[in-house]
């Protein structure tokens, strides 16, 4: 099941968030008498999960987390698998009892390949080897997001010291011919850049990237936050989780696409781009006067 809120601050806060005193979850804010969470480096799924159980949040978030929906994930799981494992259990130690006892594969020994030192927020899987005898390079595929599991766009995919690479489409997916040991190199503006070493076999890899909070700069926004949220998108329930914590609920009717999801987040992301370099246009405009 999902519960999905959208977070919105109407009133953000004018204190100095350096002159606050930490905490263990953010900063003490001596003006307001209570603690600022800081939710900059959070998840969706914290973020909500930490808003469904407190009441009256302040807290310290980047605009890309802002007036968007944050879903969390609820797994659910079926209340008769128990029942069902204990009578597995017999069944297969009655399996294993043969009276005509059957001769044991012989064992077999495999060499790992490796691919090199693993990325965090990486996952790479290994398949046949699909060498082009010609070219000597393998087909690498996969998807960029970035904390959230959001599709990235346009993000550069090159190979290290070449001018060779492509980048990610709507969906954040990607395609590119690279040889074995060779580095790939995924960029993009705001966000912490990866390399990824290849290996002779062909390779699917699915990574993270993270925001670069230094490139953001004081773009923060701090304050008390208002909650707009839905019901369960499946099964029953009797009450919008909303009224928990007095939040103005609005019942969800459609689903964003990845594709809208990522286009969206691009445009935010470049407007805070262009109004930070406006910013710095205009400061400099003034120092030359």
């Amino acid at each position: 099941m999902k519960k999905s809120i959208t977070v919105s601050i109407a009133e953000p806060c004018q204190e100095d968030w350096a002159a606050m005193s930490p905490t263990e979850k953010g900063k003490f804010c001596a003006a307001c008498t209570k603690e600022v969470i800081d939710f900059t480096g959070a998840t969706d799924e914290a973020i909500v999960t930490h808003v469904l159980k407190n009441n009256n949040v302040c807290g310290k978030f980047i605009p890309s987390q802002l007036n968007r929906k944050l879903t969390l994930e609820r797994k659910t799981t079926h209340r008769f698998a128990p029942l069902a494992a204990s009578f597995l259990i017999p069944f297969t130690l009655f399996a294993t009892t043969n009276k005509n006892p059957v001769a044991q594969p012989q064992q077999k020994e495999f060499t790992s390949l490796g691919i090199g030192s693993m990325q965090s927020n990486a996952q790479i899987t290994t398949k046949t080897p699909t060498v082009s005898d010609s070219t000597k390079t393998v087909t690498i595929i996969g998807t960029v997001t970035d904390i959230n599991k959001l599709p990235l766009v346009g993000v550069n995919v090159l190979i290290k010291g070449t001018a060779k690479g492509t980048q990610t489409d709507f969906e954040g997916n990607y395609t590119i011919e690279v040889a074995p040991k060779q580095t790939l190199v995924f960029s993009n503006v705001g966000y912490i850049s990866k390399e990824i070493l290849i290996s002779n076999v062909s390779n699917s890899i699915n990574l993270q990237l993270q925001e670069d909070l230094s490139m953001m700069g004081e773009m923060v926004i701090m304050g008390g936050i208002g909650v707009r949220g839905s019901k369960f998108e499946e099964g029953p329930t009797t009450k919008p989780f909303g009224d928990e914590i007095g939040a103005n609920l609005t019942e969800s009717k459609t689903e964003e696409t990845n594709s809208e999801k990522a286009m969206r987040n691009h445009k935010e992301f470049m407007k805070i781009k262009r109004a930070k370099a406006k910013a710095k246009r205009s400061k400099n405009n003034d120092g030359n006067r």
